[in-house]
């Protein structure tokens, strides 16, 4: 990952990078770029991602109307599902061109002007899988987009729904997931079946990340720049990891 400085580097409570991540890259991966406002020549905040998945990978771009969500989303690629709030906001989805293994709606903006991009695939340490396996049915990217985005009012509110939603039901993938809205870009990875770490970039950096655990740093005690699953902290150490 090469940044300007994605994180503070005083604040060094916890390696995530070091105690989740392996060494192994998929040859099919993602890259995704992260601008802070004040990185940006005109003030905006600015995130993308690239899906490698061929050369023949057709996306379809759709507008979702608001309130149209059916109240119940079962996934037809692994089966999870979720009970989802009546009101939903208008948003846009870039699906895949065949949904017959889910709908991998990717990214999008919702009418609040919160974007999400979900998801660049990563990879964990077997030892920690075998503490907190995925969940086979629990979220995994094919649905992630579309249960998140329309009920989210800011980048941070997206991984709080997020984030719970993994805690509740786990997550059958590791990724890392972004969330942006006019000030802030939160970047978003899960770490095992229930657990998950989120920081806040810096308003003066930029990242660009690999298919990596790449959230090095980490502060306990500074919930406006960094988030994490409940429990997470013990899990670290009962496990000593």
């Amino acid at each position: 990952m090469g940044t300007k400085h994605l994180v503070k580097s005083a604040c060094v409570l916890v390696t995530t990078g070091i105690l989740f991540m392996t060494s192994y890259m998929t040859a099919e991966a993602c890259t995704t770029v992260l601008v802070g406002k004040e990185a940006s020549k005109d003030g905006s905040t600015m995130i993308a991602r690239n899906e490698d998945m061929g050369t023949a990978w057709a996306k379809h771009f759709f507008v979702r109307e608001a309130n149209k969500n059916k109240v119940e989303f079962v996934s037809k690629g692994n089966g999870f599902s979720i009970k989802l709030p009546k009101k939903q906001l208008k948003y846009t989805a870039t699906p895949e061109f065949d949904v017959s293994e889910g709908l991998y709606e990717e990214a999008g903006i919702n009418s609040n002007n919160v974007a999400m991009s979900a998801t660049e695939s990563t990879t964990v340490k077997e030892s920690v899988l075998k503490l907190d396996p995925l969940v086979e049915k629990g979220i995994a990217e094919d649905a992630m987009l579309t249960v998140v985005l329309p009920y989210i009012n800011s980048s941070q509110e997206g991984v709080e729904r997020l984030g719970k939603i993994i805690e509740e039901n786990g997550t059958a993938e590791a990724n890392g997931i972004v969330f942006s809205d006019n000030n802030d870009i939160w970047y978003m990875e899960t770490l095992s079946g229930h657990h998950w770490v989120a920081t806040r970039v810096p308003d003066d950096s930029y990242a660009i990340i690999a298919n990596t655990i790449s959230i090095q740093n980490f502060d306990w005690d500074d919930s406006e720049n960094y988030l994490y699953s409940k429990g997470l902290k013990e899990f670290i150490s009962n496990n000593k990891l």
